[in-house]
């Protein structure tokens, strides 16, 4: 039984919310954009963009320039939101809360960084690399299909943005 069949039967996930963002930066007109990879255990990594919890009393958008700063380094005074870009939703099971199905809705921002330092992986959170890639090198380390899809949603906005 799948994860989306458990909970329409048990209705017993928790829904937890979350915000992040695509990050990228230009430089002579190419971009590139922020992904991290996380340790897994056992060996294994996944490709991701950085998101988190939204706090109690935070906006979505304040959430995800603090946990792209967090989780990159990168300084939340040089990150600038373009525009939201959508969701992703999925169930997982919680390994730290025994197993607890979760449905966990993250909405994301495109958000620009005009900054010069480079990224730094927060290694407490599992963190090994933090690193700017152009698109398509993004779009072969993503772990998850719903952050590719996610992504080349941005890359159109991103057209859209910067052709006028």
């Amino acid at each position: 039984m799948n994860l989306k069949s458990q909970m329409r039967r048990n209705r017993k996930a928790e829904l937890k919310l979350s915000a992040g963002g695509i990050v990228f930066f230009s430089k002579n007109g190419n971009f590139n954009f922020l992904i991290l990879e996380k340790d897994k255990g056992n060996g294994k990594t996944e490709w991701l963009f950085p998101k988190g919890k939204i706090e109690k009393n935070e906006s979505t958008s304040s959430a995800a320039l603090r946990e792209i700063s967090e989780e990159s380094g990168l300084p939340q005074n040089k990150l600038k939101i373009i525009k939201k870009i959508g969701q992703e939703k999925f169930f997982y099971k919680d390994k730290w809360d025994k197993g607890q199905l979760v449905y966990k809705i993250v909405e994301y921002f495109l958000v620009e960084y005009k900054g010069e330092q480079e990224p730094i992986p927060q290694k407490e959170e599992g963190f090994i690399k933090a690193i700017f890639l152009p698109a398509d090198e993004v779009l072969n380390r993503l772990t998850f299909k719903n952050s590719k899809n996610l992504f080349k949603k941005a890359l159109k906005e991103l057209e859209n943005e910067f052709k006028n």
